[in-house]
């Protein structure tokens, strides 16, 4: 393990609940390539590398989770550790004259999701190939750690602007942002007894609830991608708004009724993604760190209840639990009694609906972008709400059979248009 210079250290925090989880996983499997995310842009434009190589440092030094490392050995507790000083070298790649320019570009891309990032010294890897004059694809890889999806869109536009600065001749403007040290601290205040109270409330009653794709063995992860068509989309969200009930309640009721169509049960459990942005934290929204926190959600039905009432149910348990969204997962399981390393969930829900921002300025735009994140959910469902809405499953090929999932589209097809028949459909109704 590298020796850190004490001169070129600028704090040392504990690890927040999130962080603990993922460097549990990470220690005990030096194999797993657990939270390891890959972002893939396509960007046309005048690129020079030094003016981008200094742009990327811009953002690295004003992001202080940029140059963050971890310590686990020897010591009671882990840390992260910020350095004062810590310098991003981009990979380049010209492959102009290169007739299978793709296929050039898939095999960095499956060499670095195969290269462990080593969390002591590494922060983000950044690769950039030339696919031909004014057209570039940028790779960048980060361990999930260090920072969430939200705050991709944050480090895209400083270092968009940053670049159109230095191309201009001029000096970007300095950033004073908010520590990450006092979102751990807040979270390390939170009032337990408080917490505790509003989850044994929730659970109440829960003692049926069936946990769905249950198995521990570890396959090949594939991925199904489906998008609504335009149509559809506008519906949706013109249901929202008309019943006053928020776009993610609506989608996690259509998940949670999926599931119970799949299990034959009245009472599902899953995981929903948070973004942990507290307002308790000022600027919150302009840092980059691991804001985000998991916690459970139960769908419970009857046959004789309209979707539009179930629908209502989890948008008041979203309003109800705002303020107890940063709860640790660990927790959570505490109070139900189950232990650590016992799952309460096996699939997990995000509702992205913040844009991975399309920038364009006078040197640089941002044509497409595609994303690789590995977790360890037997089925993952990311709905991207952003231009229009598209689900994509990630799922074990060993615990979730494929057809299983391409049957899955179908039957969100059945319930969206349920709903769209003003949400007065029966449960009993569905196919």
């Amino acid at each position: 393990m590298e020796k850190l210079d004490k001169k070129n250290i600028e704090n040392i925090m504990r690890l927040t609940s999130l962080q603990q989880s993922m460097l549990f996983s990470y220690v005990m499997d030096a194999d797993s390539r657990e939270c390891h995310e890959q972002l893939s842009l396509i960007i046309s434009g005048d690129i020079k590398l030094d003016l981008l190589e200094k742009s990327w440092n811009f953002v690295v030094e004003n992001n202080e989770m940029l140059r963050t490392v971890f310590r686990w050995k020897g010591i009671e507790s882990p840390v992260q550790i910020v350095k004062k000083n810590h310098e991003i070298t981009i990979h380049s790649f010209d492959f102009t004259n290169e007739l299978e320019k793709c296929r050039e570009v898939e095999k960095i891309k499956l060499k670095d999701l195969n290269t462990r990032i080593d969390i002591t010294k590494e922060t983000l890897r950044v690769y950039l190939c030339k696919l031909e004059d004014y057209k570039y694809e940028m790779i960048i890889t980060n361990h999930h750690i260090l920072y969430d999806g939200w705050s991709n869109g944050i480090i895209l536009k400083e270092l968009f602007d940053a670049y159109s600065c230095f191309y201009d001749g001029s000096k970007p403007k300095e950033l004073k942002k908010t520590k990450f040290s006092e979102f751990v601290n807040y979270t390390t205040k939170l009032n337990k007894n408080d917490h505790k109270k509003y989850w044994d409330y929730y659970f109440n009653g829960s003692n049926d609830v069936r946990c769905c794709f249950e198995g521990k063995e570890k396959g090949k992860y594939k991925e199904i991608l489906y998008k609504l068509d335009s149509e559809t989309a506008r519906k949706i969200e013109e249901f929202s708004k008309k019943n006053r009930v928020s776009l993610a309640a609506l989608l996690y009721t259509t998940w949670g009724i999926l599931m119970q169509k799949f299990s034959n049960s009245k009472e599902v459990i899953f995981g929903t993604t948070v973004s942990g942005r507290t307002d308790k934290i000022r600027n919150i929204d302009s840092m980059v760190g691991l804001f985000i926190n998991i916690i459970p959600i139960v769908v419970k039905s009857k046959d004789e209840d309209l979707l539009i009432d179930v629908v209502r149910r989890v948008d008041e348990t979203l309003s109800e639990r705002k303020d107890f969204e940063n709860t640790p997962l660990v927790d959570i399981k505490e109070y139900l009694n189950l232990k650590t390393n016992e799952e309460l969930f096996n699939s997990v829900v995000t509702v992205e609906n913040y844009p991975l921002t399309i920038s364009e300025n006078k040197a640089l735009t941002i044509e497409e972008f595609s994303m690789i994140e590995k977790n360890n959910y037997n089925i993952s469902l990311q709905i991207l709400t952003f231009d229009g809405i598209e689900f994509k499953f990630d799922f074990n090929s060993l615990v979730v059979n494929e057809d299983i999932v391409r049957g899955f589209t179908e039957k969100l097809d059945n319930i969206i248009s349920g709903l769209l028949k003003n949400g007065d459909t029966k449960l009993s109704e569905l196919e």
